[in-house]
């Protein structure tokens, strides 16, 4: 288990690797690269 503090340092560095703005900027990248979940084939 890691704390929601670890949790928000991580999706901060992520974001700031692809250049985004906001976790909603976030969201939309994976929604549109396809790794929501979705089985890659």
């Amino acid at each position: 288990m890691i704390s929601p503090r670890t949790a928000d340092t991580h999706v901060d560095n992520i974001r700031t690797k692809l250049g985004l703005q906001s976790r909603a900027q976030l969201a939309a990248w994976v929604v549109e690269h396809r790794l929501a979940g979705e089985e890659r084939g």
